[in-house]
């Protein structure tokens, strides 16, 4: 094989996972609830071959696939969305990353408003044809001096 091409659903979520009741996804499965909407529609996926993955015939499935699917189950302990990230980037966690359903409490927020030197809500762009962000001058509410 000279290439590859990773396709990340990211929070397409295809069921839930063992452990989902620890983390408050107990009875999910995104994919099977945006299947029943008209407007989802991924006929290139399903000839990837992502409706031949067990549990997802209801996408529609195709003998003659033309990619390789599989259904990632993570080894590590954690809320799937983050800690399959780190999972593709090959770090594996025993323990999970902490969890933040009503939003990040003050703990969390205070050190890092104080490490960027924000004091109000975030407001970097990235300008077409810019090495990084910078600061959206044109905001009073932006706090962050622009370098």
């Amino acid at each position: 094989m000279k290439r590859i091409f990773l396709i990340v659903l990211d929070s397409c979520g295809a069921g839930e996972m063992p452990d989902a009741a620890k983390f408050g996804d107990f009875g999910v499965n995104t994919l099977k609830s945006c299947s029943t909407s008209s407007k989802l529609h991924i006929p290139t996926m399903v000839h990837c071959g992502l409706g031949n993955i067990e549990g997802l015939s209801f996408l529609g499935t195709d003998p003659a696939q033309t990619g390789a699917c599989a259904r990632m189950a993570e080894a590590s302990m954690g809320k799937d969305t983050t800690i399959g990230h780190w999972e593709i980037a090959g770090v594996v966690s025993p323990n999970p990353l902490p969890t933040y359903p009503n939003g990040f409490p003050e703990e969390v927020l205070k050190p890092f408003r104080e490490a960027t030197r924000n004091t109000g809500r975030p407001c970097w762009r990235l300008p077409k044809k810019s090495p990084g962000p910078r600061c959206c001058r044109e905001r009073p509410s932006c706090v962050v001096k622009c370098r």
